[in-house]
């Protein structure tokens, strides 16, 4: 059996009908996007880190799989949707053959909430940084500027979101654009204050150093 591709998990009806449920039932909660463009936003970034640390075709393919799929367990509960959602991916990648890549991938998308404790998989690590780098106003889905809640203000502020890793310094950076006339850069960091402690761990995983650029000012 060949290597596993995302391509491949892209065109499987049944993963891309619970994500779309996923989504859907998000969107009947009033929370922010958590359809197909977080989950190809978070491939992607997760691909773009592994690939610029020089891991393997396999691991970058693992992330990637991984981080299209994490979040496809809120398509049962938004709670223990990791756990949910590990579960449900191992089954069907046992189902299809895939039993090594199917632990492998449940593993990470059942570990990728946990924000006690410093991830042990650099491939989780690498998906953390895609699914938690995806701020956005692309995701408020509220018309109502007036109905947001302080979360959708500052997902919506940002209108620019980037990754960088340097080798040579061994660093990786998370620059955001925010527009200061909707939410503060102070305002910001402190909303998700844990959310940047969470991905200062994930760095430390890829031997890496963390930095937040909020309008080209370093904030940490």
């Amino acid at each position: 059996m060949g290597l596993l591709t995302l391509e491949e998990i892209k065109k499987n009806k049944i993963f891309d009908t619970f994500i779309e449920m996923a989504d859907r039932n998000f969107k009947t909660l009033g929370y922010k996007e958590h359809g197909r463009r977080h989950a190809e936003h978070t491939a992607k970034v997760t691909s773009q880190i592994l690939s610029a640390l020089s891991f393997s075709p396999e691991e970058v393919e693992i992330g990637k799989i991984a981080g299209y799929l994490h979040d496809i367990g809120n398509a049962f509960s938004k709670r223990f949707h990791e756990e949910q959602g590990a579960v449900f991916v191992l089954r069907n990648f046992v189902k299809m053959g895939y039993v090594d890549e199917g632990i492998r991938i449940a593993k990470i998308i059942g570990q990728h909430e946990k924000r006690d404790k410093v991830p042990q998989d650099p491939v989780l690590a690498a998906v953390i940084f895609g699914d938690k780098s995806d701020v956005s106003r692309n995701r408020v889905r509220k018309k109502d500027f007036k109905k947001f809640d302080e979360h959708d203000r500052v997902n919506y502020a940002c209108t620019d979101t980037k990754i960088l890793i340097s080798n040579k310094s061994k660093e990786i950076s998370l620059y955001l654009t925010v527009d200061t006339n909707i939410a503060t850069a102070f305002e910001y960091f402190q909303i998700f204050l844990s959310r940047f402690k969470f991905l200062k761990m994930a760095a430390e995983t890829l031997f890496l150093k963390f930095s937040l650029f909020i309008n080209e000012g370093k904030i940490l």
